[in-house]
């Protein structure tokens, strides 16, 4: 996705939505789609690393980056991970059984 690191807004309201959609239509809802086409989507995604500047003695002896501190959040990961654990959150305590892509 383009626009995935401002998105989280966008999984905010996607899961309220689910949510409503969890109570309203409890015996129709396709849960098993939900997975399926949001796991694919994670696992397609592409994850810019963050590299930070490493220290000249750690940078001559092994040529490499070494990351010092936190990443910042990647929403479209945090989002549909979010999503696809409050799924499976539903499906169980429904007792409803979900295929794992």
């Amino acid at each position: 996705m383009e626009l995935g690191d401002l998105s989280l807004e966008f999984f905010e309201m996607a899961a309220m939505v689910l949510e409503c959609m969890e109570n309203v239509h409890r015996n129709t809802l396709d849960l098993a789609l939900y997975v399926q086409s949001w796991s694919g989507i994670l696992l397609q995604y592409e994850h810019d690393e963050v590299r930070s500047i490493a220290t000249d003695a750690y940078r001559k002896t092994t040529n490499e980056w070494q990351f010092v501190g936190r990443e910042s959040l990647d929403c479209l990961v945090y989002g549909l991970s979010n999503l696809l654990h409050r799924v499976l959150q539903y499906g169980k305590t429904s007792g409803k059984t979900l295929p794992i892509p």
